[in-house]
């Protein structure tokens, strides 16, 4: 529904709009829909032993883990479900320490500038 709302009003996806405006300008390796070029950089995700239950969320069924580590997921967009580094794209080093001073920033309510 964000994603609607979001190119209704801006023209671009939830995606487009957090790579253009948080993502490039801050230096983060984070992405809401992962671009083809890094899939090879995605780890396969595994679930812990007792997680994966029948109940009502589809992402937390037996069959879950190919839902997660399917192309299709990781290069959806899907706001609610995560970002790109949540999809197990790697960071590196000087990504993930920006990655901490944006959360920081707006933990405190203040400016994130990727320094």
């Amino acid at each position: 529904m964000l994603d609607e709302l979001m190119r209704r009003v801006d023209g671009r996806t939830v995606g487009q709009f957090f790579a253009e405006e948080f993502a490039g300008p801050l230096g983060l390796e984070v992405w809401i829909g992962l671009p083809a070029e890094l899939r090879w950089r995605v780890a396969t995700m595994v679930a812990p032993d007792g997680v994966l239950v029948e109940g009502p969320n589809p992402l937390w069924v037996p069959v879950a883990e190919k839902i997660w580590n399917s192309t299709e997921y990781r290069s959806a967009g899907l706001a609610a479900a995560g970002g790109g580094s949540r999809h197990g794209a790697l960071p590196s080093r000087e990504s993930a320490h920006r990655q901490v001073s944006l959360l920081r920033a707006l933990s405190r309510g203040s400016r994130a500038t990727g320094r």
